[in-house]
């Protein structure tokens, strides 16, 4: 009786074997890897995003609230104050490229000032109430009423961030990784063109009545990305950035100042 004989695999076989399971392992780590780089990627470009939408908002906020005299004053014709190095009915002013400690080299600074806001103040029958109505806030968010004149600054300080600091002793941080900021203002009339803080003459800063700004935002990648260095246009000022492995992305905005001055 014949018997059947049941033949293994052979050395080569199984060498063969190994090295086309070692090449599969291999490729699928590659795609592993690769795609969690990708996602690490997209993260990071969102949260690089989402920073400058945010910081954009922080800053128009602000500019929103420049010149604001409210309801009662206007009525009795009591403007913005002459003081302190501010002209009559001026909202805005800034300072251009700053070499100043405690803030980042070559970036602009901006003052706005405006008066608080009170629950009487659009309501005859509370003429007396002054207590805030919330409509404008200190950096801090918090409310201010109408007895208040407030000064507000912008600025970049030497750790990346932006600084929102007031004349009521409040300094917050309101957003971080900003490696520049820019601002140019443009004067009332026809075809006047937007020009920086050292273009505007001293007797010229209460006739402003438009603002735009420019952010260069950054974020690490976390990721092994190029290291390159690359120039960024902000306003009329170009920024050479570290030759580094960060996301940056440049924000722009305007804004008309809608509060004018009562003479």
């Amino acid at each position: 009786m014949m018997q059947n004989r049941v033949r293994g695999f052979g050395l080569v076989e199984i060498m063969i074997a190994i090295v086309l399971g070692l090449f599969l392992v291999m490729g699928l780590y590659t795609m592993l890897s690769s795609s969690q780089q990708s996602y690490a990627l997209g993260r990071a470009n969102s949260s690089l995003s989402n920073s400058g939408q945010r910081v954009n908002q922080l800053i128009w906020n602000q500019l929103h609230q420049a010149g604001f005299v409210n309801y009662q004053r206007r009525l009795l014709n009591q403007p913005l104050p002459a003081a302190n190095g501010w002209l009559k009915n001026q909202s805005v002013s800034g300072d251009n490229d700053l070499n100043t400690a405690g803030v980042m080299a070559d970036t602009d600074r901006l003052r706005i000032r405006f008066r608080g806001s009170s629950v009487g103040d659009n309501d005859p029958a509370q003429s007396a109430v002054t207590t805030a109505d919330g409509r404008m806030v200190n950096c801090n968010g918090t409310a201010i009423g109408n007895t208040q004149l407030l000064t507000v600054t912008l600025f970049v300080n030497t750790s990346n961030e932006l600084i929102c600091e007031d004349s009521m002793g409040n300094s917050v941080v309101m957003d971080r990784n900003i490696e520049s900021l820019q601002f140019r203002f443009r004067r009332s009339g026809n075809d006047e063109p937007f020009v920086t803080a050292d273009n505007v003459g001293a007797a010229n800063w209460a006739s402003i009545v438009a603002v735009e700004f420019s952010v260069l935002a950054s974020m690490p990648s976390g990721q092994r990305v190029e290291a390159t260095a690359r120039d960024y246009q902000l306003l009329d000022k170009s920024i050479d950035a570290a030759a580094d492995r960060n996301l940056r992305q440049v924000l722009n905005g305007s804004i008309t100042l809608r509060n004018l001055g009562v003479d």
